[in-house]
């Protein structure tokens, strides 16, 4: 039943997507009526609600088809959201010249034979989903639906330049993507940008962190003793931006959980560029994003002065020696702070942790004065003001100051 990569889905695979296969099956399929049409929706993993069209209903073994009806223009919106919807086709036996409940009932083959000249069938009438237990002999007609696998693109955070590039040139009309990023849910710090839109971060595997864009900054102190005064916002709607960089954290989890493959379904607008990101920075201080591993310049005193600064270990910033440590290398998806030339500390102090505030906020301005003395262990602790509240935060942990 193959023809150019299209198929019939088995009915174990059936059962996969409506009874016992994948999380949450049961609320993720449904009888519906579209456009006046009756049939099954199918809702994909990660799924959730689009704004303008009615909330999901399960309870189909009540409403039977009434359970959830869309109009045209609501459909549209939910097939952008990944929703699929299997209509009605009735059946037929005996010779094949008339078809039965053609309004009222779904009976679609799968590519798994029963008994002698028998295959087994999905079926959906009022009231009732069956994933496979209906086996009709084959020289009967039901309705078909093929489908295809699409692999998604896997971007890996250890991909060199050259190999991205070959990856994102082959992925930019698909909208899955699987990206090698580690990150734990144990209150840290972490930048992330992408080459891609992601419409809902609900329905995505970033559901529940905080994420927030990074509105400008600035240096204060003296020599030696300096602290960076960063601006942070939180994101408004659900949607990340290909090459705009973010920060973000989950709250502790107990025990803590570790990602380290994120999964986006229904990503857009791949992005061609595949050098950095930009920034939306200040005059100041500038947060810039990377897609492949990247090298980052560090300090070095015989040449050009690099003011880069990279999230470390317990939530702070800190800037390498160039010479030294021959920069810093970066993975891939990640950003980093720059200060603009004349906006620094001279000469820089290499290779140590900057004493940093964190200002988060939902207003944009970034002329707030703050109020840190600088610690005797910068590394170890680090302050947040947040809508008026001081916090500490000290080995991933956040208490009241």
């Amino acid at each position: 039943m193959e023809e150019d990569g299209w198929f019939l889905l088995s009915s174990d695979e059936w059962s996969y997507l409506l009874a016992s296969g994948r999380t949450n099956a049961a609320d993720l399929n449904s009888l519906g009526t579209v456009n006046g049409k009756k049939g099954l929706v199918i809702l994909p993993d990660g799924w959730v609600k689009p704004d303008g069209v009615p909330d999901f209903s399960t309870a189909y073994t009540t409403y039977g088809f009434g359970a959830n009806t869309y109009t045209t223009a609501q459909w549209e919106i939910m097939a952008a959201s990944g929703a699929v919807f299997l209509p009605c086709g009735g059946y037929s036996s005996g010779d094949g010249t008339t078809a039965s409940d053609v309004d009222d009932h779904g009976t679609y083959w799968t590519s798994t034979p029963s008994t002698g000249t028998k295959a087994y069938c999905m079926r959906f009438y009022n009231g009732t989903i069956h994933d496979q237990n209906f086996d009709p002999d084959t020289t009967t007609f039901r309705s078909v639906i093929f489908v295809k696998e699409v692999p998604a693109t896997i971007l890996d955070e250890e991909d060199e330049a050259a190999a991205f590039a070959t990856k994102l040139a082959a992925a930019r009309s698909e909208d899955y993507a699987l990206v090698h990023r580690t990150l734990r849910k144990d209150s840290t710090l972490y930048t992330l940008c992408l080459p891609f839109d992601v419409p809902n971060i609900d329905a995505s595997p970033l559901a529940g962190a905080e994420v927030f864009e990074f509105k400008g900054g600035r240096v204060s102190g003296t020599t030696g003793s300096e602290v960076l005064q960063l601006h942070l916002s939180p994101l408004q709607g659900k949607r990340l931006t290909q090459g705009v960089p973010y920060i973000l954290r989950w709250a502790k989890t107990s025990p803590v959980e570790t990602l380290s493959y994120l999964y986006f379904y229904n990503v857009e607008n791949w992005d061609e560029n595949t050098d950095a990101a930009t920034d939306p920075g200040n005059a100041t201080i500038k947060f810039h994003g990377v897609y492949p591993k990247a090298h980052i310049p560090g300090y070095n005193s015989s040449s050009v002065a690099h003011y880069n600064f990279f999230i470390g270990a317990n939530n702070t910033l800190y800037w390498p020696d160039d010479a030294t440590y021959a920069g810093h290398n970066m993975k891939g998806f990640r950003a980093y702070f720059y200060i603009t030339p004349g906006g620094g500390p001279s000469p820089a102090p290499a290779y140590r942790a900057m004493p940093v505030v964190w200002q988060i906020s939902d207003q944009s301005d970034t002329t707030t004065d703050y109020d840190l003395t600088p610690t005797d262990a910068p590394q170890q602790a680090t302050k947040i003001i947040r809508d008026g509240h001081v916090y500490i935060l000290y080995n991933g942990l956040v208490f009241p100051l």
